[in-house]
């Protein structure tokens, strides 16, 4: 081999490593991420939510392209499709467990991640292969609080059970109805609605016939404050139960007096002065001229869950180690698996504000 080949082929091999190195760091710059949310029609308050938390945390070297799933698994479907065709996305944010569940098999087959929240079944995330995480409460975790809560303070012997007919409603439904009996009550009544439902007295009356002392609401948050303002106005003495979906204050801010005496679940986020939290309530407040949701502190610690990684791949790994990462949303732990979980606590509406029991 001559000198001057010898040379052509050194100067070849620094060249493609020049090129690769600025190949790798022109990606590591600019991460393109996809988030299909539902920025429209019922389920907006979420996803407008979770947008701007996104927004306002975003680091420098991650993109991101937002889509209108309108919480409708097919549309959130060609929105994914269009997102990795067209934006070469390496990574997506989905939310609700219709649309995320009908994305799941494709982002398998194209080997795109997975980030999902405001997705109520763990069942959801079985056939991922380690490829999706959910950053959620789950119907397993959350109803078992509030029937622990029914039985044992309330002293509430029989509950009626009004829920959304999809797998979020299904799945709360069920771990209610479980937990509820462990300690002793029983679901005396259940009834489902379909999302399209614009009248719930004949659900409530069905409740009080039923002799339910107690009634466990599931649903989206117009539905559920629908339900719950139906039930005051029928005069319904049954306590009424519901999830975290009802503690945003922006919700109870213009809501007070429907509010008043329902008890709910809530994550340590709304009581929070850690200086994480408190900083970004602060911010979000100065952007957007309201107090955030947790949907919004969830967006903005999906953000600060990646940054500072140079890839995709580095950002799920780290994931898969998380103890106790301080997130907004407080103490943040992965089960290794699937889930990044989070606490939550039983409370109820007293005098316009939220306070623990």
């Amino acid at each position: 081999m001559t000198k001057s080949f010898t040379s052509i082929l050194v100067c070849a091999v620094i060249l493609t490593i020049v090129f690769l190195s600025k190949t790798e760091a022109q990606e590591a710059a600019n991460l393109k991420v996809g988030a299909i949310l539902p920025l429209s029609a019922m389920g907006s308050f979420p996803g407008i939510e979770l947008k701007n938390g996104i927004e306002l945390c975003k680091p420098k070297n991650i993109t991101i392209i937002f889509e209108d799933s309108q919480a409708n698994p097919t549309t959130g479907v060609t929105a994914f499709n269009k997102l990795v065709n067209a934006d070469d996305i390496k990574l997506a944010i989905t939310a609700f467990s219709g649309v995320t569940k009908a994305i799941i098999p494709i982002a398998n087959n194209r080997k795109i991640p997975l980030l999902t929240t405001v997705v109520s079944s763990s069942n959801v995330l079985k056939e991922t292969g380690g490829n999706a995480w959910r950053y959620f409460s789950s119907g397993e975790q959350e109803a078992p609080i509030m029937a622990k809560l029914a039985a044992e303070k309330l002293r509430i012997s029989k509950a009626s059970i009004i829920y959304s007919e999809n797998d979020y409603g299904i799945s709360y439904r069920d771990a209610f109805q479980t937990a509820f009996e462990a300690h002793g009550g029983k679901v005396v009544s259940m009834q489902s609605y379909l999302n399209d439902t614009v009248d719930f007295v004949p659900l409530l009356l069905k409740a009080k016939s039923s002799g339910a002392e107690g009634i466990y609401i599931v649903g989206l948050e117009e539905q559920e404050l629908q339900i719950v303002r139906k039930a005051k106005e029928l005069k319904i003495k049954a306590k009424l139960m519901s999830n975290w979906i009802l503690a945003s204050p922006t919700l109870a801010a213009s809501n007070e007096n429907i509010l008043e005496g329902v008890y709910l679940t809530t994550p340590r986020f709304y009581f929070s002065d850690r200086k994480e939290s408190a900083n970004f309530k602060s911010e979000y407040l100065q952007r957007y001229a309201v107090a955030p949701s947790a949907y919004a502190a969830i967006g903005c610690d999906f953000m600060h869950l990646m940054n500072g990684h140079q890839s995709i791949n580095e950002i799920m790994e780290s994931i898969k180690t998380l103890r106790n990462y301080p997130g907004i949303m407080e103490d943040l732990t992965s089960d290794g698996i699937s889930e990044i979980k989070f606490e939550l606590f039983p409370a109820s509406y007293l005098n316009g504000k939220l306070v623990l029991q």
